[in-house]
């Protein structure tokens, strides 16, 4: 936390330099700015070795996650970080138990909700992230059963 604070103080008195007379590309300094963010947030994500499951990252946001859980409880991070864009995402997948609970929890700049299944655990949502912090997690309560998710960008423009 920090490092991401240090890090807005520079960019902020980057932001500053223009009015000294100095000329910046702010568009170039905020592309930087936007992968800096992106790679200190990925450090939020789980190691692929404490997940419950199988997950396979196309980046911090976009991937594949399966898991056959045994009476676990708690909140696994899948997916997610912060970046200075928006996002569209499209998350689908099946949620199948046997005893316990299981949802899926996301989180956008401090609000949370969850993805609701139909009748059969299967589950389809278009999310749109705003610039900030945004997070995927599975959560679970004496859960047993097994979850299968995917996350992939969709254009809605």
């Amino acid at each position: 936390m920090k490092r991401i604070a240090a890090l807005l103080m520079i960019l902020l008195s980057l932001l500053c330099l223009p009015s000294c007379g100095l000329k910046l590309n702010t568009d170039r300094i905020a592309e930087q700015f936007d992968k800096v963010l992106y790679a200190v947030s990925g450090y939020q994500l789980k190691m692929n070795d404490d997940l419950a499951g199988t997950r396979s990252l196309k980046d911090n946001y976009t991937g594949a996650y399966s898991a056959d859980y045994d009476g676990q409880s708690g909140r696994e991070l899948l997916f997610g970080g912060a970046l200075l864009k928006e996002l569209d995402l499209a998350v689908y997948g099946r949620i199948s138990g046997r005893q316990g609970s299981a949802r899926i929890l996301v989180k956008m700049n401090g609000s949370t909700s969850y993805i609701e299944t139909d009748e059969n655990g299967e589950f389809f949502e278009i999310l749109h992230f705003d610039s900030g912090g945004n997070y995927i997690i599975a959560e679970l309560e004496k859960f047993c059963g097994h979850i299968e998710l995917y996350s992939e960008y969709v254009s809605l423009r």
